[in-house]
C-alpha cells in the first residue's frame, strides 16, 4: 500500500505538522507523508486555508465550537462520540498532559513553604471567575500572577514556577459545557498545586474528582470557603487530596490514546469522503458555520426549532456586496 498523503491547515502558529498528537496517532495505522496533494486534511479554526481542499476534511477544534457536517467529513471537538464526531479534548495536546501522571508525594517542609491560593489569568469578561477571585483574596490572600487583577508586582515569566509555590491555584474554564474541559486543570495539577475547578459539569467522568475542588456555581462558594479554611492549616487533610491522581487509577484513558485516534482517523480514510460533504465550499457557506460557533453557548439555540430562525437571521446580515461575481 503506498503512503498515505497527508496535509494539515489552520492550526495554532507554533503547530509542528510532523511532531504532534496526530502525528502520532496516524504513524499508529499508517505510513504517511506531509503533501501538498493529500488524501487527508486535518485542519483547525484559525484560518479558511481548509475550503481550498478537496479531499476528506477533518476539523479539529479546541474552542467551544460545533462542527457542521456538511462540510467536514468527520471532526475532533468536545462534542459527544458519534460515527462522524470523537471527543477529543484539547489537554491531550499540551506537554503538561503527561506529567499528570506522575504520582505526586508530599512532604511536611514542602507542605509548609506554600502559600494559600494563585491564580494567572488575563480575561476579565469571565464574570464567576472575578467574583470568586476577589472573595478568596480577600479571606484567604490570594495571589494573582497574570495581567488581570495583579498584585505580585506585574505578570509573572514562568506560570508554572508561580504556581507550584502555592496550595490551590483556580483552573476555571472561560465557558461552561459538557465536555468542554480545556488545558486548565491539567495544567493545575501538573504544576503541582491542587486546582480549584470551574466549567465542564461532567468533569468526572474523565477525571477522579477527589484530586481536586469542584465550584458547580456561585451559591457554592460558601462550601467552598469552609472547605479551603479546612484544608490550608490541616497537613493530612490537604495531603490526602493532594496525592491524589488526576485521572482514576492513575491510567490514561483509552479514547486519549494514539492508538485509538488513529483507528478513527483509519475509519475516515476507508470512508473515501462522506456523501452529503460540500467539496467547494463558499464564502457564504463558510460565514453561516462560523456566526454559528457562539450559538452553543445557550442550550436555548439548541432547540431545533430555533436553528432556521438563525440561519435565516445570520444570512440577511451577510454582506452580500462583498461577493465578487
Amino acid at each position: 500500500m503506498s503512503k498515505l498523503r497527508v496535509a494539515f491547515s489552520d492550526f495554532w502558529k507554533d503547530f509542528d505538522p510532523r511532531k504532534n498528537f496526530f502525528a502520532e496517532a496516524l504513524s499508529t495505522q499508517f505510513d504517511w507523508e506531509i503533501s501538498d496533494q493529500p488524501d487527508l486534511l486535518i485542519c483547525s479554526v484559525f484560518g479558511r486555508d481548509w475550503t481550498a481542499y478537496s479531499c476528506p476534511r477533518v476539523l479539529f477544534t479546541g474552542e467551544n465550537i460545533q462542527s457542521d457536517p456538511t462540510l467536514f467529513d468527520a471532526s475532533f471537538t468536545f462534542e459527544p462520540f458519534s460515527k462522524t464526531n470523537y471527543y477529543l479534548p484539547l489537554y491531550r495536546f499540551y506537554g503538561a498532559y503527561a506529567a499528570a501522571f506522575k504520582p505526586r508525594l508530599l512532604t511536611r517542609e514542602v507542605w509548609e513553604q506554600k502559600k494559600t491560593i494563585a491564580t494567572v489569568f488575563s480575561n476579565t469578561k469571565q464574570r464567576l471567575r472575578n467574583q470568586v477571585y476577589f472573595r478568596l483574596a480577600e479571606r484567604f490572600k490570594a495571589d494573582s500572577g497574570g495581567r488581570a487583577f495583579n498584585n505580585v508586582g506585574g505578570p509573572v515569566p514562568d506560570k508554572a514556577e508561580f504556581i507550584k509555590n502555592y496550595k490551590f491555584s483556580l483552573a476555571f474554564e472561560n465557558t461552561s459545557w459538557p465536555g468542554y474541559t480545556t488545558e486548565k486543570l491539567v495544567e493545575a495539577y501538573s504544576y503541582g498545586t491542587v486546582p480549584i475547578y470551574w466549567g465542564d459539569p461532567n468533569v468526572a467522568t474523565s477525571f477522579n474528582a477527589k484530586a481536586f475542588l469542584r465550584l458547580k456555581s456561585l451559591r457554592e462558594l460558601g462550601e467552598l470557603e469552609t472547605t479551603l479554611a479546612s484544608t490550608l492549616n490541616d497537613f493530612h487533610r490537604y495531603k490526602l487530596i493532594y496525592e491524589q491522581p488526576l485521572f482514576p487509577e492513575n491510567q490514561e484513558p483509552e479514547f486519549l490514546k494514539a492508538e485509538a485516534v488513529g483507528s478513527f482517523l483509519r475509519q475516515v480514510v476507508e470512508g473515501g469522503g462522506r456523501k452529503g460533504v460540500r467539496r467547494r465550499v463558499s464564502n457564504f457557506r463558510n460565514y453561516l458555520w462560523e456566526k454559528r460557533w457562539k450559538t452553543k453557548e445557550s442550550t436555548f439555540f439548541r432547540t431545533m426549532g430555533v436553528r432556521p430562525v438563525l440561519s435565516f437571521l445570520f444570512a440577511a446580515s451577510y454582506p452580500f456586496f462583498l461577493v465578487k461575481g
